[in-house]
């Protein structure tokens, strides 16, 4: 249904070293997770947060036919928006982007898709040399919010019901503005 410029630009993005290094490699593109994370960045990235409903498939068709509708070079600002966020998740956690943990010294978990939502498009916007000499202060601050009950039910138990997916981007877009400013 959704063939076409939407669909490509996810395969291109989930196919550049970029994402394979930012992700770990560790997404089964068998099984279309590295795109459904394009996707979900795509959709949290084009669609107010105020209009998610609960349902995750409904919200990634959304954000398909967003991207669709863009026109190339809105599609370059988004690709560019993407791999700013890859590289400063890189930048700032390395193996650990995108992978939830209670304390220090945790093992590098599964990537969290929920906790991709709110980090991919949290730090997209932001300065690469701006997040890199707050990079200490960042990882700190997230050390923080994984110790709070709060967020950290919001990544991992009913993570797609909207009172979470809020929960989560309203205590992750605290930390953004805490730590590396309005922007």
């Amino acid at each position: 249904i959704y063939n076409g410029v939407a669909t490509e630009f996810l395969r291109q993005e989930a196919k550049t070293e970029l994402f394979a290094t930012a992700t770990g490699g560790s997404l089964d593109a068998k099984k279309m997770q590295d795109r459904e994370l394009v996707n979900r960045f795509c959709a949290f990235s084009l669609i107010p947060i105020e209009h998610y409903k609960g349902d995750m498939d409904d919200w990634l068709a959304e954000g398909l036919q967003r991207v669709k509708a863009l026109n190339e070079d809105e599609r370059e600002a988004l690709r560019a928006s993407f791999r700013r966020s890859l590289r400063n998740n890189h930048r700032v956690f390395g193996k650990l982007a995108f992978r939830k943990r209670r304390a220090q010294g945790d093992g590098r978990g599964p990537i969290n898709a929920a906790l991709f939502d709110v980090m991919s498009t949290g730090l997209a916007s932001y300065d690469e040399d701006r997040v890199a000499e707050r990079a200490e202060a960042l990882r700190a601050a997230m050390d923080g919010l994984f110790a709070s009950t709060k967020f950290f039910n919001a990544i991992s138990y009913g993570p797609n019901t909207p009172k979470e997916v809020r929960t989560r981007f309203e205590c992750a877009a605290q930390l953004f503005s805490e730590v590396l400013g309005a922007d």
